[in-house]
């Protein structure tokens, strides 16, 4: 009964993040689509997240920001090659007015893998942003680009005690991860937030990798 359960929500989340990105894109709605893997995950989906957070409409930047959120919560590995034109505008995007804008650049950052390390400077700033949900993000994001970077321990070291119990439990299993991947001067503070915040039973600290972000041939 439980599996079911968490198989037809599992299956209504994707449904949902699919919706969003064709309102996103301008895309009409197919009644005929049926919820699996959303074709967007490796067909360029920086497009539509970066026109959602470029809009002037307050809805798509909404629905943009919590689509990129749906996507690396369910692949954190996600990564995607993005051009030094969109880089240029996610890095000078984290210190937006909107929070929203602010949230969802730093999201995509955080899948740039190598190219998201110039932001590394803007990252750590914004682990000290008045919205908690930005220091949140902040934290996932560079434990996910640089986690052996002695500036990024330091912040990172720093957001373990945020008041804000959301920024400290989101931020235990993104160092968990880190850790798992080598990043062992992660450890004491991995050591700190276990305590406050135990593993689920079952539960590993990472997700399976996804090739979701990446950039076809011949983009």
């Amino acid at each position: 009964m439980i599996t079911r359960l968490k198989i037809s929500i599992a299956v209504m989340s994707v449904a949902v993040v699919v919706v969003l990105v064709l309102y996103l894109t301008g895309a009409p709605v197919d009644s005929t689509i049926r919820p699996g893997p959303p074709a967007w995950l490796s067909a360029d989906p920086s497009l539509p997240f970066l026109q959602g957070l470029q809009s002037t409409d307050q809805m798509k930047r909404v629905l943009a920001r919590a689509a990129i959120e749906d996507t690396l919560s369910r692949h954190p590995d996600a990564r995607r090659t993005f051009t030094r034109k969109e880089l240029d505008w996610l890095e000078a995007a984290t210190s937006s007015t909107d929070p929203l804008v602010r949230n969802g650049a730093i999201n995509l950052l955080s899948a740039a893998g190598a190219g998201g390390a110039r932001a590394i400077p803007c990252l750590i700033a914004a682990t000290k942003d008045p919205d908690h949900d930005v220091r949140r993000v902040a934290g996932e994001a560079l434990a996910r680009l640089a986690p052996s970077d002695e500036r990024v321990v330091q912040a990172l070291t720093r957001l373990g005690s945020d008041p804000v119990d959301q920024v400290r439990r989101q931020l235990a299993p993104a160092v968990a991860r880190a850790v798992g991947r080598g990043a062992h001067r992660l450890e004491t503070l991995l050591a700190t937030l276990r305590r406050e915040y135990p593993p689920v039973p079952g539960s590993h600290g990472s997700a399976p990798a996804s090739p979701g972000l990446a950039r076809p041939p011949g983009k």
